[in-house]
């Protein structure tokens, strides 16, 4: 495989064969991201529950700063969720499914300007959605293995991913 990089996280466990790359705010220890009390709060549930349903550690859920192999996209071409918040039931499937998921940390700036997309109520909605679905999704993880499949149907290496 040829590794080309382009100064985006990722590229490299890509090419070692992750099939999703998580940029991290949190995964460099000299960072100084700041997410605030409240949504830093909500950060911390969605990481115990995430844990709690794929037995993995993420240091950051909820990050958009996303590389994908391309099983993983013909993966997600198929099963993506489409409500907000949707980074942290993609990672939970991704897992479930038995797909090579990483992490890398990444820099990210404060908003420069504009308002948040989601505020107050509207944010403790889908908040309150992701749990619910995260939850009832426990029983659907496992069982037949469509990263296996896809990783066999590209000519692929098939294992398990790494822990």
């Amino acid at each position: 495989a040829l590794a080309i990089d382009f100064g985006l996280p990722g590229l490299a466990e890509l090419d070692a064969g992750a099939d999703l790359v998580i940029g991290s705010r949190f995964a460099d220890p000299g960072g100084d991201y700041d997410p605030g009390a409240a949504r830093g709060w909500a950060m911390g549930l969605l990481r115990l529950l995430v844990r709690v349903l794929t037995g993995r550690r993420f240091s950051d859920t909820s990050s958009g700063s996303r590389a994908f192999s391309s099983a993983m996209l013909e993966y997600f071409a198929e099963h993506y969720p489409v409500e907000y918040m949707e980074s942290v039931e993609a990672l939970v499937m991704a897992c479930g499914a038995g797909f090579d998921v990483r992490e890398v940390p990444v820099t990210m700036r404060a908003r420069q300007g504009g308002e948040p997309s989601t505020r107050r109520l509207r944010l403790l909605y889908h908040f309150a959605r992701v749990l619910l679905v995260m939850g009832v999704s426990k029983g659907a993880l496992g069982g037949h293995n469509p990263a296996a499949d896809a990783r066999h149907d590209a000519g692929l290496p098939v294992g398990g991913g790494a822990s």
